[in-house]
């Protein structure tokens, strides 16, 4: 009965939703906008960066670790006495350095050579 008292207030509804809907048009303009905040998503990837130096941080942890071991420094005092005969062998070493001369003969190619002194070889015969 409501209806019945305004008939013509249903008509008059029934237009503007039509007019709601070209409205609707524009905001799919919006959604092309919508594009550029995406350009915001790739700004949000220099935080990223940020987040790489969060890794150092990391590091610091690692040097944590190395305060757990400082404990057992007193064992660490046995070793040093054999760590001094070890030390000699390391002498050794610089002796190696001399030896590195023998690979310079593998510049000896001239062996190949060798094979035209067969020649001089008869010449020995005669």
């Amino acid at each position: 009965s409501k209806y019945g008292h305004n008939p013509e207030a249903e008509p008059p509804p029934a237009r503007p939703p039509e007019a709601e809907l070209p409205p609707v048009r524009p905001p799919e303009a919006e959604l092309s906008p919508a594009r550029p905040p995406e350009a915001e998503f790739s700004p949000a990837r220099p935080p990223e960066a940020e987040l790489s130096p969060a890794r150092p941080p990391e590091a610091e942890l690692s040097p944590a670790r190395h305060p757990e071991p400082v404990p057992p420094p007193a064992p660490p005092e046995h070793p040093p006495e054999p760590a001094p005969p070890e030390r000699p062998p390391e002498p050794a070493p610089p002796e190696r350095p001399p030896e590195p001369a023998p690979p310079e003969r593998p510049p000896e190619p001239a062996p190949q050579e060798r094979p035209p002194e067969p020649v001089p070889l008869e010449r020995l015969p005669e």
